[in-house]
């Protein structure tokens, strides 16, 4: 065991050497004389000890500072945990991220979001969301899908995934898609679809002028297979719809409530020749005899 008086052997910091400089500076080394001599000899006037003692409390204050270790080079950087959120059953929410980014989420959708500070990363499990992603030139913000991923600096999108897969609209700026190592660059008013074998669809345009129907909770469907209209219509209905063999792939045109998904999924009974078999746990679409 080492003796309490023993010196270490670890070589002095910086830190170290400044403070003995600031303690051996002559001006430092006479003010503390002063003050000792002043207080044994009580000759000193009060303003004198005064002065004195103001001065070592400057040099002390100095010398905390020069210590304390600095941070000025570092930028301030949002860093939080991963969080999730989900939205219910016809339910529509809008989240603000820490950075900015703000999502508005359609209803049954789940993401995971995890900052960091080099990145900002999504991962969107299930559902549709429309992102207005806050500008970071040093952190991309990065969105991951089963069906593929999404990488943009500052830009507002929709993504909407369904069972047969995930369809991407720019609003603003650019993005980019990668999907079974195919990797294309999306601009507003462009759309691409990565469907369930990975695979990118041809680019399209559309009306980017015109927001998400699913914000105001409408469904507007333009040659839409009957399968996507029920994927969107189960985010919103109490029990789950099914669809009998053979009528999956009907195209469907028409407006359907989001709000009233009973009433619309009747409208679509009558539109398109369909009954509807209710149980305690589903709705079953068949063909009309």
């Amino acid at each position: 065991m080492k003796p309490r008086n023993e010196q270490s052997n670890q070589c002095p910091t910086q830190n170290d050497l400044l403070a003995q400089q600031i303690w051996d500076d002559p001006a430092l080394v006479e003010a503390l004389s002063n003050v000792s001599c002043a207080s044994a000899s009580n000759k000193s006037s009060r303003v004198s000890t005064g002065f004195w003692l103001t001065a070592v409390c400057f040099v002390l204050a100095i010398t905390t500072f020069l210590l304390w270790p600095s941070s000025s080079h570092v930028s301030p950087v949002i860093v939080s945990p991963s969080q999730m959120f989900v939205t219910g059953t016809a339910k529509r929410e809008q989240f603000i991220l820490e950075d900015g980014t703000s999502i508005a989420a359609n209803a049954s959708t789940s993401l995971e979001v995890t900052f960091s500070e080099t990145s900002r990363r999504v991962t969107m499990t299930q559902g549709e969301a429309y992102f207005d992603v806050a500008k970071d030139p040093n952190r991309p913000f990065e969105i991951t899908t089963k069906f593929g991923e999404i990488t943009v600096l500052g830009t507002a999108f929709n993504i909407d995934t369904d069972s047969m897969g995930a369809e991407i609209r720019v609003f603003e700026g650019v993005v980019s898609v990668a999907s079974n190592g195919r990797n294309i660059e999306l601009t507003v008013g462009q759309k691409v679809v990565a469907d369930s074998l990975g695979n990118l669809t041809s680019v399209t345009n559309f009306n980017a002028q015109v927001e998400e129907d699913w914000m105001a909770g409408t469904l507007h469907a333009d040659n839409m297979s009957m399968r996507r209209i029920v994927d969107r219509m189960n985010r919103y209905t109490d029990k789950p719809i099914y669809l009998a063999p053979g009528i999956s792939q009907r195209s469907v045109t028409g407006a359907f409530s989001l709000s009233r998904p009973t009433e619309s999924l009747e409208l679509l009974s009558e539109l398109y020749d369909l009954t509807i078999e209710e149980n305690h746990n589903s709705y079953y679409l068949t063909p009309q005899h």
